[in-house]
């Protein structure tokens, strides 16, 4: 090439372009190389590269090896930052010396880092969200079974009996009398009744599953289908007669079921082949049909027939789904699922350790793990350092696995802090294996080696802290451990101190978003160690970082007493599942007094410091034995709430300050109470609602028997098409909300059961009312208002149930705020007492919610007379120690306290409270909204702490019962802001007011009362602490909603603080503008 063409090449590429000589100096830099490192060649000429290399990078590799080739180093910037370059070498075509060519690729490579990193975020995602399906599925089943249980030992009986009952008065009748006929008619119904509940039981959950086994209920299902339907199915059985496993059970029967309600339903099909054949690797399951047959893309699309839930169950069962049909030609259903290897185990003697995993040389086993084995290995040179190879050997068990395992990589790998191992890379092997390269810690578990050394309290207390910063350095970087305990916190030695490390992130999850599970239960069981799991973990709830402050408090009970809070095989806790129900409850003693009991109390004191026993359980008692018992809090709303809080009071204790955890007050310990009774109460509930809802929908009187079980029948099966309906399997991939389940129910109402119009209104009533409860009004009012239509249509304008549906539109408009209640409230009044007399409980029940939509319209006086009224009738039919009975006391106590009468209010609340408290479960709304409206009159008195402590125990129960985005929720976020203002506190209230706004804006009316408020009282708290920047669009936003004719009942007391900001600010004339702006229209 021409020398010319040559330099300007050199000079103007994008590329950076070097040349070497023979002994590495540089000879020639172009601006492209200035521009990339930023050295210019002035400053570099005659150097050789090492001023570009990173300091720490020992592994970089050689550029003056022989032979052309391309490289991708670390390099520095003239600036200190890190490049990443591309750098392809070529000879000197002759001439001695290299000719260099350096692309910057950092961000291409930070690029794929992302999208690696994004990848592996949306494989969690997926899992978890097949994890979700699994569990509703398994609720599912197990709702199915214990409804089926219900009916076929309960309701079946019943009828049984009430038959027997008849035959009996039969006989008691001459002969020839009509009655005779009549009681007849009356027990063939009752006879046709109890079989169309067996085989609802049936169908809900065949029993023959669990007692035979599949190939047994398959032949009961199939010759069921062909007596009912008169459709021929054949059923072939090939391959051993094994048990196979409940779940894999359950799925193909679910599969087989649904294939053959498709052939009988939709395909108009003459003859249905199954066969189910099991071999010894896997077990194969075919529906085959001779129907219309249809076009199984078309079908996905619009989600009909079930095929997402056939093909999702085969995936839950590891299997593989194949449909195939068209039209006229038929359908074909294929299941595929592996079956469960046997157990078995490597022969004696046998070494499974591969000899090397990538470039690391085993040396020998350290650890064994549910998912994966450690080594100790050897890094190879230049570095030669020994590490911990954490190896999983494929095959893989599932993708949950995969998943797990890949989290700790992802987690490690973001974490930075002399507390955590620190991971080196992770990689898959040729074979498959996945492996993680980390720090090796040669240490031993915490408690070991206190006990090992004799570590003072002082001592523990302080490796303690240090643990609890490693542990909130992962959370600040949204990791949640979940599985803590002392043989994953290692304690070393550097410079003669003892140094934690926090080993064994496979069980981590993100506090942000999940990195392979949200909980404690996966696919294959429980993640993390019982002994050391909080109570939510083993419910199988949520878990946060108040769950690694609970595994923290049972690692610092130990370090302090010995032993773990609670163990299996001591009093009370004699088995694992007594030992769960005493972890749930909260039952547990301080350290000091667990070394009364303890047997090796004598040692455990040696080895803390103490000559006896007696000592150290005065020094563990007072501070340390709070701190414990708050960190370990069976409620997470008890503990403290992040570890770093946990690590300030360890700091406290170190140097004798006193501690934050106060003694455990009453409430504490009747709240403890209750949880040891929730079995109890539970039970009691479930009793209580299936006679309430259950017994009291069953009607046997002669003339209306065949009319009601039609009804009933037609009314189930729509429920339970809405049930499959509303199935995440059919949701392509996302499980459906509540609003969204509710809309599809809605939607299917809109198009089936016209010919059945007062079912179609009973259930437009019902989902009306479900809607209004769960806050979607907008959703309500179409539903009850077509439901009042057809039931003043066909029963007439004064028949109790217009007065029901009346009763429900009168709830929707108090609780939206849109329209008049009082109406609604007093039409269904005069309907039921005309047809059900002044006295009836539904009367009752009308009065007091006429008097609740009058105390909202601030007529008080009307409002009394209604609520008081009730009180007589109420307590004339149920006693004075009612739930309906204390519904009314609250309200007429909410009207004393509105006219000023605080100690009456007191008296009528504390009544209502004492009630509800003595029958209602501790979590009870009811319950809550009587402790609610108690704080909101302890802060009208005055006495703002005792009402925070109160609304705070409600928020959790609110959150549990309505889900986070429901407006009475938000009610009591802004009551609890609102006091806590009162005590002096900003940003507490503030975070309250504000996320209670989020909520009303997106649940309620942009005029509704309680948004109004909302706005108003976060207004007004910006402009107290100077923030008037966040005020003002609040502020201008209220003066439009005032022009807008918005209620509120404080708008001159609103305005006035804001005029007095504008004034004081300098801003008069705009003041001016605000008075004349707010006036209403």
């Amino acid at each position: 090439m021409d020398a010319t063409l040559f330099l300007q090449a050199f000079e103007h590429a994008h590329d950076a372009f070097i040349v070497l000589d023979a002994g590495g100096a540089v000879t020639a830099w172009s601006s492209a190389a200035e521009r990339l490192y930023g050295y210019t060649a002035a400053e570099v000429a005659g150097r050789t590269l090492d001023f570009l290399r990173i300091p720490e990078d020992q592994a970089a590799p050689a550029v003056l090896a022989d032979g052309p080739r391309e490289l991708l180093v670390r390099q520095r910037h003239k600036s200190g930052r890190e490049l990443q370059v591309s750098l392809r070498i070529a000879s000197g075509d002759g001439q001695p010396g290299l000719l260099l060519c350096a692309a910057d690729v950092s961000r291409w490579r930070r690029a794929e880092e992302e999208l690696a990193g994004s990848r592996t975020a949306l494989e969690a995602s997926r899992e978890e969200l097949r994890r979700v399906i699994g569990r509703l599925v398994a609720a599912e089943e197990e709702a199915r079974r214990r409804i089926s249980q219900e009916l076929h030992d309960d309701l079946c009986q019943r009828l049984a009996a009430l038959a027997l009952g008849l035959k009996a008065v039969r006989k008691q009748l001459p002969e020839g009398d009509t009655r005779r006929i009549e009681l007849d008619a009356l027990g063939r119904a009752l006879g046709d009744a109890a079989e169309d509940l067996r085989r609802l039981s049936h169908d809900l959950h065949p029993a023959i599953l669990e007692r035979r086994g599949l190939a047994a209920a398959l032949r009961d299902h199939c010759e069921e289908v062909e007596r009912r339907c008169s459709l021929p199915v054949r059923l072939t059985l090939r391959g051993a007669a094994v048990p196979l496993p409940p779940p894999l059970v359950l799925g193909l029967y679910r599969i087989a079921q649904e294939a053959l309600a498709n052939a009988v339903r939709h395909a108009g099909a003459r003859d249905v082949h199954v066969t189910l054949e099991i071999e010894d690797e896997a077990v194969f399951l075919s529906v085959v049909d001779d129907g219309a047959g249809f076009e199984p893309d078309e079908v996905r699309r619009t989600g009909g027939l079930g095929l997402a839930g056939i093909e999702e169950r085969a995936r839950l069962l590891g299997g593989r789904c194949r449909i195939a049909s068209a039209t006229g030609a038929g359908t074909e259903v294929r299941v595929f699922v592996p079956r469960p290897p046997p157990a078995a185990g490597p022969a004696e003697g046998a070494d499974l350790r591969p000899p090397h995993v990538g470039p690391y040389l085993l040396l020998e086993e350290i650890g064994m793990g549910s998912m994966a084995t450690v080594y100790l290995a050897q890094e190879p040179e230049p570095l030669g350092r020994r590490v911990a190879i954490k190896l999983h050997r494929a095959p893989l068990p599932g993708r949950w696995a995969t998943l797990r395992f890949k989290a700790e990589q992802q987690a490690l790998a973001r974490l930075h802090h002399p507390a955590i191992a620190q991971v080196y890379e992770a990689r898959v092997t040729d074979e498959d294996d996945l492996y993680i390269a980390m720090e090796y810690v040669p240490g031993l578990p915490v408690t070991e080696y206190c006990d090992r050394y004799s570590l003072g309290l002082r001592q523990r207390l302080e490796l303690f802290a240090a643990v609890c910063d490693g542990v909130q350095h992962a959370h600040q970087n949204g990791v949640l451990h979940r599985d803590l305990k002392p043989s994953h916190i290692l304690v070393t030695e550097e410079g003669g101190r003892a140094r934690p490390k926090i080993i064994d992130f496979g069980a981590a999850k993100g506090l942000d978003r999940p990195l392979a599970e949200s909980t404690v239960w996966s696919a294959e069981g429980l993640v993390g160690t019982p002994a050391y799991l909080p109570p939510e973990a083993l419910g199988g709830g949520e878990t946060d970082a108040r769950s690694d402050v609970y595994a923290l408090g049972v690692v610092l009970y130990e370090l302090l007493a010995g032993t773990v809070p609670f163990q299996v095989g001591e009093a009370g806790v004699a088995g694992l599942a007594e030992w769960v129900e005493a972890v749930r409850r909260g039952d547990l003693v301080t350290p000091s007094q667990r070394l009364r009991t303890l047997d090796r109390a004598g040692e455990v004191a040696r080895r803390r410091g103490f000559d006896e026993p007696a000592k150290l359980r005065r020094r563990l008692a007072g501070d340390l034995d709070r701190l414990v018992l708050k960190a370990l809090a069976a409620d997470p709303a008890d503990r403290y709430p992040t570890v770093e809080a946990l690590g300030r009071e360890i700091g406290r204790v170190v140097r004798g300050a006193p501690v934050e955890a106060g003694p455990p007050g009453a409430l504490h310990q009747l709240r403890r109470k209750l949880r040891r009774n929730r079995r109890l109460v539970a039970s009691a509930a479930l009793v209580i609602l299936a006679l309430a809802g259950g017994l009291g929908a069953v009607t046997f009187e002669a003339r209306r028997t065949a009319r009601e079980a039609a009804r009933a029948d037609a009314a189930a099966r729509f429920l339970e098409d809405l049930f499959k309906a509303s199935d995440p399997r059919q949701a392509k991939g996302t499980p459906p909300t509540a609003r969204e389940l509710l809309r599809r129910g809605a939607g299917r109402l809109d198009r089936e059961l016209r010919g059945q119009p007062l079912l179609r209104a009973r259930l437009l009533d019902t989902l009306g009312g479900i809607h209004t409860q769960l806050g979607f009004y907008a959703e309500a009012r179409p539903l009850l208002a077509e439901a009042l239509a057809i039931r003043e249509r066909l029963r007439g304008p004064g028949h109790p149930e217009v007065a029901e549906t009346l009763v429900r539109l009168g709830a929707l408009a108090r609780l939206s705020g849109q329209g008049d209640a009082v109406p609604l409230f007093r039409r269904a009044l005069a309907i039921r007492e005309a047809r059900l007399g002044p006295e009836s409980a539904e009367v009752a029940d009308v009065l007091n919610d006429l008097g609740t939509a009058l105390a909202a319209q601030r007529r008080f006086d009307n409002a009394e007379v209604a609520l008081r009224r009730s009180l007589v009738v109420q307590e004339r039919l149920w006693g004075d120690r009612d739930p309906r009975v204390a519904k009314t006391l609250h309200n007429l106590s909410g009207i004393a306290l509105y006219r000023g009468r605080l100690d009456e209010s007191e008296r009528l609340l504390r009544r209502a409270l004492a009630i509800r408290e003595a029958v209602l479960p501790a979590d009870d709304l009811d319950l809550a909204g009587s402790r609610e409206a108690l704080a909101l009159l302890l802060s009208q008195q005055g006495r703002s702490a005792e009402a925070v402590r109160l609304l705070e125990l409600q928020v959790p129960i609110a959150e549990k019962i309505y889900g986070p985005e429901h407006p009475e929720l938000a009610r009591i976020l802004l009551n609890l802001g609102l006091s806590r203002v009162a005590l002096g506190e900003d940003a507490a209230p503030r975070q309250l007011l504000e996320r209670a706004l989020a909520i009303e804006e997106k649940t309620l009316q942009p005029h509704h009362r309680q948004l109004v408020r909302t706005l108003a009282e976060l207004a007004d708290l910006h402009s107290s602490h100077g923030r008037y920047a966040e005020a003002e669009p609040l502020y201008q936003r209220l003066i439009e909603l005032r022009r807008e004719g918005a209620a509120f009942n404080d708008w001159d007391p609103l305005f006035a603080n804001w005029v007095r900001f504008l004034r004081a600010t300098g801003r008069g004339e705009e003041a001016a503008r605000v008075v004349v702006r707010t006036a209403p229209k």
